[in-house]
Parts: structure tokens; sequence; C-alpha cells
């Protein structure tokens, strides 16, 4: 037997969703910030860039996970942008 999500339980999702997404997304933009310093040494710059890969592939599991909730209308929108984005 299949389980609906309550139009509540919808929301909730929806605005955790967001508020992670935001909070990712700053950190990001931190990291790439960090990244323009000139003054850093390769090894710093190394990790610092390895960081901001992590983030975008946290931010990317994250919208997949969440795509399920989206129309499907965005969710067609989604998998054919996900998909260019891969060749």
């Amino acid at each position: 037997m299949e389980t609906k999500e309550t139009p509540n339980k919808a929301a909730s999702i929806k605005v955790d969703f967001y508020r992670r997404f935001q909070h990712e997304e700053t950190v990001l933009q931190e990291q790439m910030t960090r990244l323009k310093d000139a003054t850093l040494q390769e090894i710093d710059r190394a990790s610092l860039t390895a960081q901001c890969q992590s983030t975008i592939s946290q931010l990317s599991d994250l919208v997949k996970d969440t795509s399920i909730y989206l129309p499907a209308y965005d969710q067609r929108t989604y998998s054919t942008l996900t998909r260019r984005s891969r060749t």
C-alpha cells in the first residue's frame, strides 16, 4: 500500500529543502570567494577546490533527492538539464 505525502509534510519538505539549499549555496560562495585569494598556498588552494567540489556534489544530491516533490513539468526540465550537463 502506497502512502501519500500530506500537504503539511510536503510543505515542510519544501521549506527544509530551500533552507538547506540556501545554506549550502552560501557556503559554496564563501569557498569560491576564498579561492580568489592570491596569497593562498597551492596545498590550501587544492584543499579548498576539493571542498567546493564536495559542496557542489552535496547540492546536486539534494536537488536530485528532492526533485520527486516537483511538478511533472519541472521534473522533465530538471531531467533534461542534468542529461545535457553530462555530455
